[in-house]
């Protein structure tokens, strides 16, 4: 079935064609939350508590993350191939009825204008095999109805055109009033066999262009305005491209890459720091090493973390009675 093209109006411009936060609890914290065990640690010999859900120790240089990220990384000449311009698409076949169809219903080309139309319709024909149409219309034809002028474009297509490869537009303006400031509007509607040729990309360059001349106060008429639309897309209607989509896709793909590879970084430089780190129950009482002075919490180390200096057996009892080694010993 046909489908839009996009279109625009005096009033809204051009356009186009056709959660919830997370609750996860933190992994590690300086404050206790719900299911974390306290631990402490030392970092540049000084003793700090954290808060962990499960075991800072269970730290791995090259875990599944890790490889996960690497395996993207070396999906990027996949991807970069992917962006080297194709081969100009091919044209369709003619075997069905490609007579030009232009009905001023409003009345707004004249003889010369319609004729310059006709040309670059057909220019456009022999270039790509699609058929455009043009079809002015009064907006009491379609708003009559209770239609938008979307869905009218729509009737008018399939009760027009039997096959998929016309590219009909459909330009709507009041009967009466100030047609200088009228609220005027377009509708494109094209067949699906034509999506190849006219991508989202072309639709969208032939939409900004007409919208824009139909919107500028320099004297262009209707019929101007459609022709030097469609002549300014000629040049490059059948030239190889790639689809702007698939530049975004990449784009964001090769962020996500770059943003996770940062935050693993980080992640893997703050998990490497709770390597020392020793499961404590109850509140740390602080002490002092009696050789330096360093601070250290009771029950954690058995050397001081700064000179290395043995601890009293009463100070490092309960790291020792639990079969701990000082992580500050080779």
């Amino acid at each position: 079935m046909p489908h839009s093209s996009g279109g625009g109006s005096h009033s809204g411009g051009y356009h186009s064609g056709s959660s919830h936060g997370s609750g996860n609890r933190p992994s590690f914290s300086r404050r206790p939350f719900p299911g974390s065990s306290r631990y402490v640690y030392y970092h540049h010999h000084r003793p700090y508590i954290l808060y962990a859900a499960q075991d800072p120790t269970a730290w791995k240089a090259w875990g599944w993350k890790t490889w996960l990220v690497i395996l993207l990384i070396a999906l990027g000449p996949v991807f970069g191939v992917s962006l080297l311009p194709k081969k100009g698409p091919a044209a369709l076949n003619t075997n069905y009825d490609t007579a030009i169809v232009i009905r001023d219903g409003a009345e707004l080309l004249s003889g010369p204008e319609e004729e310059e139309i006709t040309d670059i319709f057909n220019a456009f024909l022999d270039e790509s095999g699609i058929t455009p149409a043009l079809m002015t219309v009064y907006d009491d034809e379609w708003k009559g109805r209770g239609q938008s002028l979307k869905d009218y474009a729509f009737d008018l297509y399939v009760n027009t055109f039997s096959d998929e490869r016309h590219w009909l537009i459909v330009y709507s303006e009041p009967e009466e009033g100030d047609l200088e400031d009228a609220d005027w509007s377009w509708e494109g509607m094209q067949g699906d066999e034509t999506d190849d040729i006219i991508t989202t990309d072309l639709a969208d360059d032939l939409g900004r262009e007409l919208t824009e001349k139909l919107s500028q106060e320099n004297g262009l008429s209707v019929g101007e305005a459609i022709h030097a639309s469609f002549q300014g897309i000629l040049p490059e209607l059948m030239s190889p491209r790639t689809d702007g989509e698939l530049y975004a896709l990449v784009i964001t793909w090769a962020f996500v890459i770059l943003f996770s590879t940062f935050i693993g970084w980080i992640d893997n430089l703050r998990r490497k720091k709770y390597r020392n780190a020793v499961s404590v129950s109850g509140e740390p009482v602080k002490a002092s090493c009696p050789s330096c002075g360093a601070a250290y919490y009771a029950g954690t180390v058995s050397q001081c973390p700064k000179c290395g200096s043995v601890l009293a057996l009463s100070e490092g009892e309960s790291y020792l009675k639990a079969g701990g080694k000082s992580p500050f010993e080779v």
